[in-house]
């Protein structure tokens, strides 16, 4: 089971990248945006198995993950720890920086339950942005063209650990 939240749409697409990687839509790769699907998605986790396992994939602003999410989570710490769970974010951080966002961003007690972490990287597409968080954005990658560091291949890897 995938759950995530997406605000600009790079979190979605690759949930359905790793959809496509497992062939399937189904299962392991079901998929709930908890902004959109909360309802869904605590009815899903609930009636789940204890061995299904469950990644949690977010973005991150300012440090922490996406509201929606972190609000789901910390709602549904104990039935999300009844799973083998992976935790899974956009961050345009790489190695160590990425793993102390991570720690940071999700609650404590998730991140010591997590069998795997994966840094998925991130999307930037400034002129879709709202004009005041393009602004700050600038600032801090002292661009206004895209910048894209999604790593599409390991949607593969993890398919493969899900499924």
């Amino acid at each position: 089971m995938i759950l995530y939240g997406s605000r600009y749409g790079s979190v979605r697409e690759y949930v359905q990248w790793i959809q496509t990687a497992a062939g399937s839509h189904e299962g392991p790769f079901c998929a709930y945006d908890v902004k959109k699907q909360r309802r869904e998605a605590w009815k899903a986790l609930a009636q789940a198995e204890p061995t299904e396992p469950v990644l949690i994939v977010a973005p991150v602003y300012a440090g922490q993950i996406m509201k929606p999410v972190r609000y789901f989570v910390e709602e549904h710490s104990d039935e999300i720890r009844r799973h083998r769970l992976a935790l899974a974010m956009t961050t345009l951080y790489q190695g160590e920086k990425a793993r102390e966002e991570l720690i940071r961003a999700y609650p404590a007690a998730l991140v010591a339950h997590a069998a795997e972490t994966f840094f998925i990287g991130g999307r930037i597409r400034p002129a879709e942005l709202p004009f005041l968080v393009r602004h700050m954005v600038k600032k801090i990658i002292g661009s206004t063209e895209e910048l894209n560091t999604l790593d599409y291949p390991a949607a593969a890897t993890i398919a493969e650990w899900l499924g």
